[in-house]
């Protein structure tokens, strides 16, 4: 048969305050990791857009040095704001016109002007330095010194968060100046090859903090309150379904008492019907032997009464004594077995008893039930004891055999088998196997067999409650656990494992 995975209980309680407490603890983890998570995208959104931001600027200022290189320097009238570059070396920097003096502005001077320009015009500020400068003022800062080593090293930019004096927060921005050919009629005397890195442009602009700063109150916020309503919820759903729980419980207890009223039920209709049996034999037996006192009597008033006949005449009363008294006795064995196992189910008291004892009872009480449509096979030890509940086994054993009776076999069918396999694993374990060659189950049936109130015989008056019944006994009561494997066609298996000594009550139940 297929191997199915253990089925798990079918109803749980509401958590406790104490589960609750831990979903809530956890649930404040996720909602921390999230927010964690959260502001770490709003920060890295924020130093993306600065970086992009920066690197338009530095391409913008380095086409413009292309084009004026590419031009071989572009002339403006020289003035207070543009005046000869000192360090220009060339001696076409200055042109005379009859009425204007031109300077030429080559891509270093121009980029300087528009440093100049932008730290007029806004909070931008950008910088032309180098490790070896010609101009002091292009002199580089600790912070600088460090970008240029790592641009120098191989990094195509730095870009990083730094704070100021003042305790704000600035973004800077390096990127490198390659060395070209136009680069090297200023700069060859310094020592340069086209592609090594001349110096860098470093743009720096305030960290943009309250914007950032308003992100992630609005997202602390969002967190804050998609926790409380989950959190509230939460605990307003535990009261409600806690209430729901007590109002099932108690309803699901009456449906137990009676389920267990109607297991007693069968068990009462069996031993009628095999106590009729003996009795019904013991009475016919002391009719006779009412009618053979009769005869005797009559013998005694005769004359002559032949030897043979008064012998003859004691032997039928010897034997219809005897009948009726083996009878008598066959039916106080039944009384006294009906008697343990009825006090058994009403009572759940840990004893020692001998397993094979309380199946024999059961199928002897129930043998009215499944006679006509199947025969059971019991292969159990006479000797396997166990320490448990014996009235908890009665009723799985009797609703197993009612289940297979009812469902498995079809109306009209005479021929079904039962087998009951029972033994002990050595391990301090018995094991039960339950099966029957049956119609079997689909596997959308067997998939919710131990379910409270499912049942396939809604119809037919059934409660779906006799396999569910099986598994709270077994599993929350003796502490064992319950498997079924079926295939339609093929019958139906039950393997239940049931520890061999329970020293304490039963989960559930105070010793």
């Amino acid at each position: 048969m297929p191997q199915h995975p253990a089925y798990s209980a079918p109803l749980h309680p509401p958590a406790s305050l104490r589960q609750l407490s831990v979903l809530l603890a956890v649930w404040t983890l996720l909602v921390a990791v999230s927010l964690a998570l959260s502001i770490s995208r709003i920060q890295q959104h924020a130093h993306d857009l600065m970086l992009e931001g920066a690197r338009n600027v530095f391409r913008t200022i380095v086409a413009a040095r292309a084009w004026n290189a590419s031009s071989g320097g572009v002339y403006v009238p020289a003035s207070e704001q543009n005046p000869p570059n000192p360090f220009l070396f060339s001696p076409s920097r200055d042109l005379h016109t009859d009425k204007l003096s031109l300077t030429q502005i080559n891509p270093a001077y121009m980029t300087r002007q528009i440093a100049h320009q932008a730290s007029l015009q806004g909070t931008l500020k950008i910088h032309m330095t180098s490790l070896r400068v010609l101009r002091p003022e292009n002199s580089p800062d600790s912070w600088e010194k460090q970008s240029l080593a790592r641009l120098e090293q191989g990094e195509l930019e730095v870009g990083e968060v730094v704070e100021r004096a003042n305790e704000e927060k600035e973004f800077r921005f390096m990127a490198p100046l390659f060395v070209d050919k136009t680069c090297l009629g200023c700069h060859a005397h310094q020592g340069y090859a086209i592609g090594d890195v001349r110096g860098g442009i470093s743009i720096s602009q305030p960290w943009q903090d309250s914007a950032t700063r308003n992100q992630i109150i609005h997202s602390s916020l969002l967190h804050a309150l998609v926790f409380l309503l989950l959190a509230g919820g939460s605990l307003l759903a535990h009261r409600s379904l806690a209430k729901r729980w007590a109002q099932t419980e108690q309803a699901m207890s009456g449906l137990m008492q009676a389920e267990k009223m109607a297991s007693m039920g069968r068990l009462v209709s069996g031993f009628s019907h095999e106590l009729n049996t003996p009795l019904g034999v013991a009475i016919s037996a002391l009719s006779h032997h009412e009618h053979c006192l009769d005869d005797f009597g009559h013998l005694l008033q005769r004359e002559e009464v032949p030897e043979q006949e008064i012998r003859a005449l004691l032997t039928d009363m010897r034997e219809s004594g005897q009948l009726a008294q083996s009878n008598l006795r066959r039916a106080a064995n039944l009384v006294s077995g009906f008697k343990r196992s009825s006090t058994d189910i009403e009572r759940e008291d840990i004893r020692h008893f001998k397993l094979r004892e309380i199946v024999d009872e059961v199928l002897q009480t129930l043998s009215n039930v499944y006679k006509k449509t199947a025969r059971i096979e019991l292969d159990c030890p006479p000797e396997l004891s166990m320490t448990s509940v014996p009235g908890l086994l009665d009723q799985i054993f009797t609703n197993l055999i009612v289940n297979s009776v009812t469902h498995a076999f079809g109306p009209e069918q005479s021929d079904g088998h039962i087998r009951i396999a029972i033994d002990s694993d050595g391990a301090g374990q018995i094991l039960i196997g339950y099966a029957d060659d049956g119609k079997g189950m689909s596997p959308a049936v067997q998939r919710r067999i131990f379910e409270p109130f499912f049942t396939t015989r809604q119809a037919q008056g059934g409660t779906g409650l006799g396999l569910y019944i099986c598994y709270s006994l077994v599993t929350e009561r003796l502490g064992g656990s319950i498997r079924c494997d079926s295939l339609p066609g093929a019958g139906t298996h039950f393997l239940i494992r049931l520890p061999q000594h329970t020293p304490t009550a039963p989960s559930g139940e105070t010793p």
